[in-house]
């Protein structure tokens, strides 16, 4: 019976990694919530960084890898809009969780 024991003591798997050790949690926690900016659209209107944003305004649409574009917003849909670049008319979409993520940054810009 003792030998049953230590044989079934050396074949059971280790115990499972529970959720809350250190190795399953994400490396910088305070940075990821840092990095999360509010934003939703509601009755055609995008609200984002405590501002509001509205279809043919003028901003700055800035990415990750630090690139700034001039830009227009061509239109909101339900989850996306659609921003139009100045320096080439061409249209980009851009997803809400795209701007969650902090992928894009939106910038007022004067319009003139």
């Amino acid at each position: 019976m003792e030998d049953l024991r230590t044989l079934n003591k050396l074949k059971s798997p280790k115990r499972p990694v529970s959720p809350s050790s250190p190795e399953h949690l994400p490396a910088t926690p305070a940075e990821s919530q840092a990095q999360r900016f509010e934003a939703r659209i509601e009755d055609g209107k995008l609200y984002y960084d405590k501002r509001w944003y509205h279809k043919s305004q003028a901003i700055y649409l800035e990415s990750k890898d630090n690139q700034k574009l001039s830009c227009v917003i061509s239109s909101v849909g339900a989850n996306e809009i659609w921003v139009r670049k100045t320096s080439d008319s061409t249209k980009m979409r851009i997803y809400l969780g795209q701007l969650h993520r902090g992928l894009f940054v939106i910038r007022r810009r004067s319009a003139a």
